[in-house]
C-alpha cells in the first residue's frame, strides 16, 4: 500500500521522484508500504514484492464511492487497478461509501466487511465459471465495486442486475451520467419510502416512460430502458418517487 493516503490523485506521477530511489518497506508480516503514489507502488508490488505473477489484483477497499466516468478518472483505487490491467493482470477495485449523516462511523465501517465479504464471494464466483480460462476477467478488463454506506445503490452503464434495497428506506440511483446497457431489476421497491434517482442525464420525471408489464413496472427515457420495478403498479408511481440531479 502506499505510505500516505493516495485518494483523489489517479493517475499522478511525483515527477520529483522520475529516477529515484523507492522506498519500499516490509513493516509487518506480509504486508509493505511504498513511499509512492498509486502507480508506483503497484508497480513495486508486481516487480519487487512478489516473486511470480498474480491472477488478481485488488485495489482497496478505500473510502469513499467511484461512480461514473470523472470518479474513476481521478481514484487512487481506481488507478491502481487499472495499472494492473495494463500489465495484462485481472484486477479489482473496491470502494467504501461515506455516510456523512452518521457521525459515530458506524454505516461508513460497515461497509468494509460488507465489501470484504462480498469480494470474497465474488471471487469463489468466478473461480467457479472460470473453466479452461487462464484469467479470472476477460483480457483488458475490470471491476470497480462502490459498497454504499447510507443505503444507496448505484448502478454503472452495465446493467442487467438484480438489485434487492432490504429493510428500510433505499435510494436506487438507476442512471449516472451513463444509460445502463440494459435495464437493472429493483426486487423491493417500496411506494412511499424508497426512492428512484437519475444523476447527470439532463431529464425530468416527464421525459420519464413508465410501462405496464405484467406485474412488473419499466422505466425508460429517450428509448432506453432504465430499470425494472418488480411487483409495482405504474399508476402508483408519479415525481414524488424520484429525484433528479
Amino acid at each position: 500500500m502506499p505510505q500516505e493516503q493516495q485518494s483523489g490523485t489517479g493517475t499522478a506521477l511525483d515527477v520529483d521522484a522520475i529516477l529515484q530511489p523507492t522506498e519500499v518497506v516490509n513493516f509487518e508480516e506480509n504486508k509493505w508500504f511504498v513511499d509512492a503514489g498509486v502507480r508506483t507502488t503497484t508497480w513495486a508490488g508486481l516487480d519487487f514484492i512478489l516473486e511470480e505473477k498474480p491472477d488478481l489484483v485488488i485495489s482497496g477497499i478505500n473510502e469513499g464511492e467511484n461512480i461514473g466516468a470523472g470518479g474513476a478518472v481521478s481514484s487512487g483505487t481506481v488507478s491502481a487497478a487499472v495499472t494492473a490491467i495494463l500489465r495484462d493482470i485481472s484486477a479489482i477495485a473496491v470502494s467504501a461509501g461515506i455516510d456523512l449523516e452518521d457521525e459515530q462511523r458506524t454505516r461508513t465501517l460497515a461497509a468494509y466487511t460488507i465489501g470484504a465479504n462480498f469480494v470474497t464471494d465474488l471471487i469463489a464466483q468466478l473461480q467457479a465459471t472460470q473453466g479452461d480460462e487462464v484469467t479470472l476477467l476477460p483480457a483488458e478488463t475490470g471491476l470497480s465495486i462502490n459498497i454504499p454506506a447510507d443505503d444507496s445503490f448505484f448502478v454503472t452503464n452495465g446493467g442487467n442486475n438484480i438489485i434487492t434495497g432490504g429493510a428500510g428506506t433505499d435510494r436506487f440511483w438507476i442512471a449516472n451520467a451513463q444509460i445502463p446497457q440494459s435495464a437493472n431489476t429493483i426486487t423491493d421497491f417500496t411506494i412511499g419510502e424508497d426512492i428512484i434517482g437519475i444523476a447527470g442525464l439532463g431529464i425530468a420525471f416527464a421525459d420519464l416512460n413508465l410501462i405496464q408489464n405484467e406485474a412488473n413496472t419499466l422505466i425508460s427515457a429517450d428509448g432506453n430502458n432504465l430499470a425494472i420495478l418488480s411487483g409495482v403498479e405504474t399508476d402508483s408511481l408519479s415525481a414524488n418517487n424520484f429525484v433528479f440531479v
